[in-house]
């Protein structure tokens, strides 16, 4: 996997199993201020990058990733923020 030329705040890696044998993470998005919001960037099945939006004080949301590492671009005065794994699924 290439790093991603793209611009980022924070690189994670978040609790589910590595290889590319993930269908998607479940995920917890706390943000402050709840004005606020942020790009998650993980990398799909076909090798590629993609990207979820997320805005709001809290979102739970299945993020359509294969691996747990995540990059994260801060966006409209994000202050404060906590991703947390709620779960996975397994590709088949």
């Amino acid at each position: 996997m290439a790093e991603a030329k793209i611009t980022y705040d924070l690189e994670s890696t978040l609790s589910a199993p590595d290889g590319g044998v993930l269908k998607s993470i479940a995920v917890t998005v706390e943000i402050e201020p709840a004005s606020a919001g942020c790009l998650i960037y993980g990398w799909q099945k076909d090798g590629n990058m993609g990207c979820v939006e997320v805005r709001g004080a809290r979102t739970e949301l299945d993020l359509p990733f294969c691996q747990p590492k995540i990059l994260v671009k801060y966006l409209l005065g994000l202050k404060n923020l906590k991703i947390q794994t709620r779960g996975f699924r397994l590709e088949r």
